[in-house]
């Protein structure tokens, strides 16, 4: 469908009960920090993506069925019809920050034999919103140490505005930047742009590694990898501390 000179697809993911929408975008606070913001209703989230293929996209993600949830809804806007691969993507990218494709039938055996408070939990709470790829987290979580959350919303929003992508046509949001735009940037106007404090040098470090192909986070998500080997690369690619 084509409106305003832009196009809307609309499609629905199946979400495998229990599962509570409103407590996996609200569990903490990564619907506040941009490309992410709640949708008007506070019922579910709005979000900017740049996809492989190129094209921008203006994602409008909430639940419907009532309670218990019966899936998900996905609203994209974008400048043309997005094709069959563009839609896989999306899908794919949703799933993955609500995580559907996760397990938590022994979590919640383990919740209902602990009893008390913890049943709570077995009707579908437990998962955590995350971003779409582990690069997007890593900064993220790099850009709360040491602050207040307010301190950790406005150095998002700094980032994402400074070094993301626009889709002017779309509003006035910017999509998540890739690691490249912040390697090829260079520390020093980085920093600048983005008033991250000592957090610059860590986060450009990363995002060399990750555009050089020298270090692979997205491999992280392999469950087969040892927590061990996880925290051995991300410590190797991180600059030596100032005396």
């Amino acid at each position: 469908m084509r409106t305003a000179h832009l196009c809307i697809t609309e499609f629905r993911l199946p979400v495998a009960s229990p599962f509570d929408f409103h407590s996996t975008i609200h569990s903490h606070g990564w619907i506040e920090l941009p490309p992410f913001a709640p949708l008007h209703d506070n019922q579910g989230f709005s979000r900017f993506e740049l996809l492989p293929s190129g094209t921008a996209v203006a994602l409008e993600v909430s639940a419907y069925g009532g309670y218990p949830h019966r899936g998900i809804r996905v609203k994209a806007l974008s400048e043309s019809p997005l094709d069959s691969d563009d839609q896989k993507v999306i899908a794919s990218n949703v799933s993955h920050m609500l995580r559907l494709d996760e397990d938590f039938s022994e979590f919640y055996a383990l919740c209902h034999r602990k009893g008390g408070a913890w049943k709570g939990l077995t009707k579908g709470r437990g998962r955590l919103l995350r971003s779409p790829t582990i690069f997007e987290d890593l900064v993220k979580v790099i850009c709360t140490t040491n602050v207040q959350w307010s301190g950790t919303r406005r150095m998002a929003a700094q980032l994402v505005s400074a070094f993301g992508t626009p889709a002017p046509a779309l509003g006035d949001g910017y999509a998540f930047p890739p690691p490249r735009a912040i390697a090829q940037a260079g520390l020093q106007e980085f920093a600048a742009r983005t008033r991250l404090g000592y957090r610059a040098a860590y986060i450009h470090a990363l995002a060399e590694e990750v555009a050089d192909g020298k270090l692979c986070v997205e491999s992280w998500l392999d469950p087969k990898m040892p927590a061990r080997e996880v925290k051995n690369q991300l410590m190797a690619s991180m600059p030596p501390r100032a005396c």
